[in-house]
């Protein structure tokens, strides 16, 4: 159609014309610390979605909770209140479309294949493998083919659609045009510079186009190309800014914490590609134990270095019901599942032991408590949130520390000297935490216990931290909150 001599594409006008047609009934919770517990509708086109004032869209199904890019992980997310799913698409030798992000198969089955250069028919006898991530009691799941995903969505399902390799376009159009309700159901994910979008656009698709940080400062040269901007979560504040002013709705991606959906609200972005969908998406108070013993990570415990890959994931041990910190950096390990903690007075227990040697005498392993967000945290790096570490030394000693956001350093406030640290012995170790004070006390003695008057941080994130620099293994286990 036109309009006063401008030519308006069948996606503009729909992109347009629906974006206020919220169905009454069908509604999802916000999630955010500035609006828990509001009632929102939920968008049931691809156009409503991208106007939403706040969506959330499954990265990859939601990987730090299911197997990526697998069916079951697409079911999963979007039972656990996704508004979309992510798809990345591959095709194999045979012009077969399948759901998988990289380019060979290696990462996610073990087995070294180039998809474009493997037969559907090896591909399907093979297993999306993500215990190293998920826990060793993860499920594997098989490859699946576009055709099968779609047609296990439905036609009421949204969804993200990216040819990952850029070769397939006109093929991953055709079965896009082929479902029910297509142009209302899908969105055209693309990188920004890319040139398939006018390909989508001629179909009337929404399109969105995700600017990697190296590009972020051509956002100009792009914003009139889509029907949505993309900015990864790792930008500036001012990056992100710049992006948001553009003019489009905004999808930041990955969102891995509840801290990072709060900034990002703060800033004008509205959509949340989201890895961690279970976790991110509501605020209720947490459990009050571990789950080591299930052998599957627990919604929302996340190594610190989660865009580092899985090979942050500590070692998850069912048989002890422990988890296991090795590898040489210093590193934390947010807790989500039991956040944020009661209110106090409560008593945080935990044990922790050496199990194949002690580290260097100075070096310390513990708990990091009364976080007031659960941004990424580790000793000796500037963190957007404070709290408090209690941690034992490998030579016996005791230590309470204050540590406020943006510092690097961190302030003792008690310390007592122990009995000797004996590898693989498990320290029973409790917190007690009340309006004004902390106690800190290791079993085996009444004297290993301290305690200080301080109330300068009553948040309620925890985290396990591995606190020195060597491979030296730390293992927790026990680990509870419960009522003062």
């Amino acid at each position: 159609m036109t309009v006063n001599n401008i030519s308006v594409s069948r996606r503009r006008f729909l992109l347009g014309g629906t974006a206020a047609l919220l169905v009454a009934g069908c509604s999802t919770r916000r999630g955010s610390s500035g609006s828990r517990g509001e009632e929102v509708p939920r968008p049931t086109t691809a156009q409503q979605l991208l106007k939403a004032p706040l969506f959330y869209v499954a990265h990859r199904g939601s990987g730090d909770n299911w197997t990526e890019h697998s069916l079951d992980a697409y079911r999963r997310s979007l039972r656990a209140g996704a508004h979309a799913v992510e798809i990345s698409v591959s095709t194999t030798k045979d012009g077969v479309l399948v759901c998988h992000h990289d380019p060979n198969t290696l990462r996610l089955t073990g087995v070294d294949r180039i998809i474009a250069d493997t037969t559907w028919k090896t591909l399907s006898s093979m297993r999306l493998d993500a215990r190293q991530w998920l826990g060793p009691k993860a499920s594997t799941q098989p490859i699946s083919r576009l055709e099968d995903v779609l047609e296990a969505l439905g036609p009421t399902n949204l969804a993200l659609v990216e040819d990952k390799a850029g070769t397939s376009t006109e093929a991953l159009l055709d079965m896009l045009d082929s479902q029910e309700r297509s142009t209302e159901r899908f969105v055209w994910k693309q990188w920004a510079p890319a040139s398939q979008y006018r390909a989508a656009d001629e179909r009337g698709y929404a399109t969105w186009g995700y600017l990697t940080s190296n590009i972020v400062d051509r956002v100009g040269e792009f914003a009139g190309r889509f029907d949505a901007l993309g900015v990864q979560t790792t930008s500036s504040d001012a990056d992100i800014a710049t992006v948001v002013a553009a003019g489009r709705p905004v999808i930041a991606y990955e969102v891995h914490d509840r801290s990072s959906r709060d900034r990002l609200q703060k800033l004008g972005v509205t959509g949340m590609m989201c890895s961690n969908i279970s976790y991110v998406l509501q605020d209720k108070k947490g459990a009050t134990s571990d789950a080591f013993a299930t052998g599957l990570r627990s919604f929302g415990d996340l190594p610190a270095a989660v865009d580092e890959g899985w090979s942050a994931q500590p070692l998850i041990q069912p048989a002890q019901a422990s988890v296991r910190f090795g590898g040489d950096p210093r590193t934390s390990y947010l807790m989500g599942s039991m956040c944020p903690v009661r209110p106090e007075p409560y008593r945080l227990s935990f044990q922790m032991r050496w199990p194949d040697g002690l580290p260097n005498t100075a070096d310390h392993a513990g708990v990091a408590f009364a976080l007031e967000s659960d941004a990424p945290y580790v000793i000796k790096r500037k963190s957007a949130t404070g709290g408090y570490h209690a941690v034992v030394r490998a030579n016996g000693t005791m230590e309470i520390l204050e540590r406020d956001a943006g510092a690097v350093d961190a302030t003792p406030l008690a310390s007592v000297k122990t009995g000797p640290v004996e590898p693989g012995e498990w320290m029973k170790l409790d917190v007690l935490v009340d309006q004004v004070k902390l106690t800190f006390s290791r079993a085996g003695d009444p004297a290993w216990t301290i305690s200080v008057d301080d109330n300068s941080h009553r948040g309620g994130f925890l985290r396990l931290c591995k606190n020195y620099d060597n491979s030296t293994p730390v293992e927790f286990s026990a680990v509870t909150v419960r009522d003062a």
